[in-house]
């Protein structure tokens, strides 16, 4: 939803704000999840989310962590 709203909004972050109000969503935590679709999706080179449930990070967040953080 919110990448397909990237080019009509110019950004990541402005299609973010516009989608987070639609969805209920803190824009925070919505720029979180499309940060880790991408992830996901090998569209940014990071730790992936089965990647992260597998390290059992503490609360697993769906956040991009440098290659120099994984155990």
């Amino acid at each position: 939803m919110v990448l397909d709203r990237v080019e009509e909004a110019g950004s990541v972050t402005k299609a973010v704000a516009v989608v987070a109000p639609e969805v209920e969503v803190g824009r925070g935590t919505l720029r979180r999840w499309v940060s880790q679709r991408r992830v996901d999706a090998g569209l940014k080179d990071c730790s992936t989310s089965e990647e992260l449930a597998e390290m059992k990070w503490p609360g697993r967040l769906a956040v991009c962590r440098p290659q120099f953080w994984q155990r």
